[in-house]
């Protein structure tokens, strides 16, 4: 019994440790994971501590948990001059409020934005929060009031 407590403490000691991993979408759209391994007692401390830090660094600069994350479901244009919409998730805030392909958003919550950088910022939020988007359709302004949803609903891909 003796020796199998003795070889039970040794290989305790001697196992690997991964912290659970963190996701986190920042308001620039990167997906960014906070995790962290180590070899034994000391490893283990050193790596929870390396992961703790992570989390609360991202948190410091406004990142969420891409579980707090929410989207309203639209894809812009890549180019960074351009504000047209690219594409609508169909079933997304977005798509229910009228926005389609093709539309040019003007403004985020009163704030008119000058490039796609800017708008990505604006609309950054958490889920369940509201966002008012401006935006022009067939040669007519509109503002609409959206509430995020979570990004697994509008975007399944990101986070895994």
């Amino acid at each position: 019994m003796k020796v199998r407590l003795a070889c039970f403490a040794v290989l305790a000691v001697l196992a690997g440790c991964t912290t659970p991993s963190a996701i986190f979408l920042t308001s620039d759209g990167r997906v960014m994971r906070c995790s962290a391994s180590g070899w034994g007692v000391a490893g283990t401390a050193v790596a929870t501590n390396i992961q703790e830090g992570c989390v609360n660094d991202m948190k410091a600069v406004g990142a969420l948990l891409i579980g707090e994350a929410g989207s309203v479901g639209l894809t812009m244009a890549s180019d960074p001059s351009v504000l047209r919409i690219l594409k609508v998730v169909e079933g997304s805030p977005a798509a229910r409020a009228g926005l389609k392909a093709g539309d040019l958003v003007t403004a985020v919550d009163g704030v008119t934005v000058k490039n796609s950088a800017d708008m990505r910022s604006l609309m950054f939020g958490r889920v369940n929060t509201p966002v008012r988007i401006t935006f022009v359709s067939n040669e007519i302004e509109k503002t609409v009031t959206l509430i995020r949803a979570s990004i697994a609903s509008v975007m399944p891909s990101v986070g895994k």
